[in-house]
């Protein structure tokens, strides 16, 4: 890090953030859904966005496995410079019926 005001000023600041014990870090959470595994204990993931635990459900997963094996990862380039697939074309379309629009 170089020296100087700033560099001195969030040096202290950092320190003083870890001797009151709110330094963050990162932590391996194992597992997916709404129960995941820190270390050795076993939590209920509030920070999740997969509070149903969809993202771990069989019926799910095969669904992804199948959508990759057929139309591979990442989309390649914007739709409107590689064109629109069908897959979202069809979602545009069940969407659009759902909101009736």
């Amino acid at each position: 890090m170089s020296s100087g005001p700033w560099s001195e000023h969030l040096s202290r600041r950092l320190a003083a953030l870890k001797a009151a014990g709110l330094q963050r870090s990162l932590h391996i959470a194992e597992g997916c859904g709404a129960r995941v595994v820190l270390g050795e204990r076993a939590v209920v993931n509030f920070a999740s966005n997969d509070y149903l635990g969809l993202s771990a459900d069989p019926r799910v997963v095969a669904a992804a496995r199948a959508a990759l094996e057929h139309s591979g990862a990442g989309a390649t380039a914007s739709r409107l410079l590689g064109g629109t697939k069908p897959e979202h074309a069809a979602l545009e379309q069940e969407l659009a019926r759902f909101k009736r629009s």
